[in-house]
């Protein structure tokens, strides 16, 4: 709950980059598992597919796949050099299997924390699915190249340039290949100063609360999503804002598309 991932994106037929934000906001049970809610924003998204319920039992990851309504082993993270699983993958219409060969194991300390790390192959049975290979895929954090998302060989529209930043509640990581987790130079991401304020907060249902950006900022895209990652409200806002929302629960404010930055703030609405 909480943990946000964000990688830098682009189109294979232009020099465009933006920013794909993967944040996990609320659970849920599904046949018995307790799934964490993937939700995605921010980026150019055209064909690839990401699951959307993620679970974990036993040192291994598990998605949801609603085609065949089973939990599909998607990784493991205590396997052994040679060891070798397979994932059943559904996208639209097309089914594929994708064979993991694990080449290496270890571990690498980020935040206090030692996380382990798997080296591992990716094949598509079918050549239907596509992937870039060989990686190494960090607990938490996944691959730096790209999150675990697959497409159509056909349409592989989106390309991913590196994993910027990973945050939880034990972890705040940016990745030493980038200044901060925002594609502008401009502002500091590792500073502290928040990009908005909220006030009230917390804040009752159906009370006004303000949304207020920090001094010097003029305008900024504004995205307020409920538990569910549904968007309630995404719009421009000049200096500050209020709204209201009827229904008490967690909600995510976050800034999208400027140069302040992009670490979401929490919102409770009681």
């Amino acid at each position: 709950m909480g943990a946000q991932w964000t990688y830098e994106t682009g189109i294979w037929s232009g020099p465009d980059t933006s920013l794909l934000t993967l944040q996990v906001l609320s659970d849920t049970v599904i046949a018995g598992h307790t799934c964490g809610i993937m939700s995605e924003s921010g980026a150019f998204i055209i064909c690839h597919a990401s699951p959307q319920f993620i679970s974990n039992s036993n040192d291994s990851t598990f998605y949801w796949d609603p085609t065949s309504n089973t939990h599909q082993l998607l990784f493991r993270w205590n396997p052994i050099p040679g060891d070798q699983w397979s994932t059943r993958i559904t996208f639209d219409t097309y089914v594929d299997t994708v064979d993991w060969t694990v080449l290496d194991t270890g571990h690498v300390v980020i935040g206090g924390l030692a996380l382990r790390t798997v080296s591992a192959i990716p094949a598509t049975r079918n050549s239907v699915l596509f992937f870039e290979g060989q990686s190494s895929y960090i607990e938490r954090l996944g691959d730096l190249s790209g999150p675990f998302r697959w497409t159509t060989g056909s349409c592989d529209a989106e390309t991913f340039n590196g994993f910027r930043c990973y945050e939880d509640s034990d972890i705040s990581w940016l990745n030493p290949q980038f200044p901060q987790c925002a594609l502008s130079t401009g502002i500091d991401e590792a500073s502290k100063d928040p990009a908005f304020a909220i006030s009230p907060s917390p804040v009752e249902a159906g009370e006004p609360f303000t949304i207020t950006l920090r001094p010097g900022a003029r305008n900024a895209q504004l995205r307020i999503l409920d538990a569910s990652g549904r968007v309630v409200f995404d719009r421009t806002i000049n200096g500050s804002a209020t709204f209201s929302l009827p229904q008490a629960g967690m909600y995510l404010v976050q800034t999208l598309g400027t140069t302040l930055p992009i670490a979401p703030q929490r919102l409770i609405v009681r």
